[in-house]
């Protein structure tokens, strides 16, 4: 007879060790170790986002040019060079901050964290390079802009912060005011010593620790950061854009909400998560498998350093697009009017559990999970008290928080048509 095997809960995970130091510069760095690979994996964080400009294209491209060449390689030369050794720079831009990661084999390191250290330090910042990038932003913002979904994203974005640099999207009038000088002062002010952190992950042998203590040269800081205003609660707004070719209509419903440090985030993660953040989900089962009105939709908290936001989103057939609104505002209705069955919360539970224990797979989901509580002053214990919710929580708390959460001063944006 063949036997199951026993099925055993997930109720506590064992957290990597977190390492943290000052580099030559005096730079904090954080590290995990633990690959069996030789590969590591360094990142540089700089507050350096879209809103920390008037023009949000500076930052982004500020960020695209650090990888267009140094001053002592060619942008062709400079990706010759990576490609020789397989290795990778990106630099990646958000509203807040923008992350310049290298990864390669252990034994490119000296190459290639030269060459990381030349973008950071030396980007060349060709003119010739700056027009070929800044065209072909605005060519993909062109295509972008007839996706129903990236128009719908924009829009509540500009609706959900007005009058903050948070709500402060990319137009194409400021493709017309950008110049590279712009690009290079907003370097220079941006990128020093005082607003960079270092996360390394990966095998990280004592060479690679020697390797980033010599790891000098970023800018020092020249004057003040800016000062970014803290947001307001958004107020409850409607917003429609008819696309008469449209075949799909693109729906955003939200609104802004606690901090990520509020006693309540953690269990209003649990509880979206419970409405529409997997596949089992309340408005997954409704809009998708019930009622057939779309492929996916999803729910979820985005966070910022000032507050969260809750953000419903999916794409629907027009000829739905009413129904499919009418749906989604009901399953919300229903979160706030009456409990969650024990059974279906424990679901949703086994699916967090699992999610946070995928986390932490290995040093680069490990610190990936470190880096978003750091940004908000936390470290890995934070998690310990996420297992320890998600273990107690109890459908009247979770009823408690969709009643105090989700009852109103929602934005709804809806880009294609109402049929």
């Amino acid at each position: 007879m063949t036997l199951s095997p026993t099925i055993n809960p997930l109720n506590h995970i064992t957290f990597p060790e977190v390492s943290n130091w000052l580099i030559a510069d005096k730079i904090p760095a954080y590290s995990i170790t633990g690959l069996a690979q030789p590969i590591v994996k360094i990142e540089t964080v700089f507050h350096a986002g879209e809103a920390y400009s008037e023009n949000p294209l500076i930052p982004t491209l500020t960020a695209t040019m650090l990888t267009e060449g140094t001053l002592l390689h060619t942008s062709k030369e400079f990706a010759e060079a990576l490609d020789f050794i397989g290795a990778e720079i990106v630099a990646i831009t958000t509203h807040e901050r923008v992350l310049v990661s290298m990864a390669c084999l252990n034994k490119h390191l000296p190459l290639a964290l030269s060459l990381y250290h030349q973008c950071l330090t030396k980007p060349r910042f060709d003119y010739k390079d700056f027009n070929i990038v800044k065209e072909n932003a605005k060519k993909r913002m062109f295509i972008e802009l007839e996706n129903v979904n990236y128009v719908a994203r924009r829009e509540f974005q500009r609706l959900l912060y007005p009058n903050h640099p948070f709500g402060n999207i990319v137009e194409f009038r400021h493709f017309d005011n950008v110049e590279i000088k712009q690009l290079i002062s907003f370097f220079e002010r941006f990128y020093h010593v005082k607003n960079a952190t270092i996360y390394v992950s990966g095998n990280i042998s004592n060479e690679v620790i020697q390797s980033l203590q010599q790891f000098r040269g970023l800018n020092s800081p020249s004057e003040r950061m800016p000062f970014i205003p803290e947001t307001l609660p958004n107020k409850s707004e409607k917003l429609f854009i008819e696309k008469k070719d449209a075949v799909q209509s693109a729906i955003c419903i939200g609104k802004t909400s606690i901090p990520f440090s509020h006693p309540d985030y953690i269990p209003l993660c649990i509880t979206t998560t419970l409405l529409g953040g997997y596949f089992g989900s309340r408005l997954m089962t409704v809009l998708r498998e019930e009622k057939g009105y779309t492929y996916g939709i999803e729910a979820f908290v985005a966070n910022n350093k000032f507050n969260s936001s809750l953000i419903i989103t999916t794409e629907v057939a027009t000829e739905y697009t009413r129904d499919a609104l009418s749906c989604i505002y009901e399953e919300i209705d229903k979160l706030c009017q009456k409990p969650v069955s024990v059974n279906e919360l424990e679901n949703v539970k086994s699916y967090l559990k699992g999610t946070l224990f995928r986390a932490f797979d290995g040093p680069f989901n490990s610190m990936d999970s470190f880096k978003t509580v750091h940004f908000h002053g936390f470290d890995l214990s934070y998690y310990e008290r996420y297992m320890e919710i998600l273990n107690t929580i109890q459908p009247d708390e979770i009823l408690q928080i969709a009643q105090r959460y989700f009852s109103n001063n929602f934005i709804e944006v809806v880009i294609g048509k109402m049929n």
